[in-house]
């Protein structure tokens, strides 16, 4: 019962409703009180979890919203002629290796899907998961931009509202970019995202977070 108090009262700080948010956070408090000790919340949950105390003590949730409209481009980087599926695929091939490193990852880490649906969202270009977590990753050709942002942190609202299939306990996503206009960046950046940089290096795809 306090798991799914608990996911109710996240699904309701994700869509941004205070006022569900509190009445599930005060129904999970009175079945702490009424069995102390049992069904604990699992670790993973405890950073979100905290997320929703602290939007009902503030009495405000961070508003899910993303730029619409286009910035100024302070970055500049070489093009590729890559395809996107070719990229998509050499990430794969040739950066994995570098993609546990650097998602410091669990046992299990492997890719789950590419174009992975996510209605009404679209779909986020791979899916990878281990033990715990799951990264919807998104790969933009060439700049990453300020669409980047609204796409990628779609796709983690996404996944996040799925936490109560237990397909995976916690959610980090992740964009791939050759470069990244300054501004989408440090938005990127703000919002937890994992930024990743790619070249290509002999014919390989090369990683690197940023």
């Amino acid at each position: 019962m306090i798991e799914t108090l608990f996911f109710k009262a996240y699904y309701a700080y994700l869509d941004g409703n205070l006022k569900d948010t509190e009445i599930y956070l005060s129904f999970l408090k009175e079945e702490c009180k009424l069995r102390p000790g049992e069904n604990k919340l699992n670790e993973h949950y405890i950073p979100e979890f905290k997320k929703v105390v602290s939007a009902v003590k503030t009495k405000s949730i961070p508003r899910q919203e993303w730029l619409s409209d286009p910035v100024a481009i302070d970055s500049v980087g070489v093009k590729t002629e890559l395809k996107q599926p070719a990229l998509v695929e050499g990430i794969h091939r040739y950066g994995f290796e570098a993609l546990e490193t650097i998602l410091q990852v669990n046992k299990g880490f492997r890719l789950h899907n590419v174009e992975h649906p996510c209605p009404p969202y679209g779909a986020v270009d791979m899916l990878y998961q281990d033990q715990v977590t799951c990264y919807p990753l998104e790969v933009k050709k060439d700049r990453g931009e300020h669409d980047i942002i609204g796409q990628i942190m779609k796709y983690d609202l996404f996944f996040k509202k799925r936490l109560h299939d237990k397909h995976y306990y916690r959610v980090q996503p992740v964009t791939v970019c050759a470069y990244y206009d300054n501004f989408t960046l440090g938005q990127l950046k703000q919002f937890g995202v994992i930024t990743i940089k790619y070249s290509e290096e002999g014919g390989k795809i090369i990683l690197r977070k940023i």
